[in-house]
């Protein structure tokens, strides 16, 4: 009889553990997708100021096109968080990276470098938030 009671409580225990483990994972991941948020603005915010502006329209473009189009998203997936920083304006890349007539501008990467680092202390801030809650 006591070992069918032992066994029992194990279950329980082991229940009650799984049911903190996953409340525990949906607050991380609540966290990680806020600070995860926050960072990508400003890396956001940080590669459109940098990004290269024409002095004038031409027939194809105009000032400030391709940092108009820069964006940010972030999206909860399986296994945590997806970030991404894009531009749309078609020509964002060629001025990153350069091409054979033109010297690469970098302005994504280099925000990317400047923030990123700030995101564990972000998580950190936000899961300390949370659980001041």
């Amino acid at each position: 009889m006591s070992r069918r009671l032992k066994s029992a409580n194990t279950i329980s225990a082991t229940a009650q553990l799984n049911l903190r483990t996953t409340k525990a994972m949906f607050f991380v991941n609540e966290a990680l997708e806020a600070a995860t948020q926050d960072i990508f603005a400003e890396i956001t915010f940080t590669a459109a100021e940098n990004s290269p502006v024409l002095d004038k329209a031409t027939s194809e473009r105009y000032p400030g096109e391709n940092r108009d189009s820069i964006a940010s998203k972030v999206t909860q997936v399986k296994k945590g968080v997806k970030a991404t920083v894009t531009t749309h304006s078609g020509f964002g890349g060629w001025l990153e990276l350069g091409t054979k007539k033109t010297a690469a501008q970098p302005y994504l990467f280099p925000a990317f470098e400047e923030h990123i680092g700030a995101l564990p202390e972000a998580v950190k801030e936000r899961l300390e938030d949370l659980a001041g809650d």
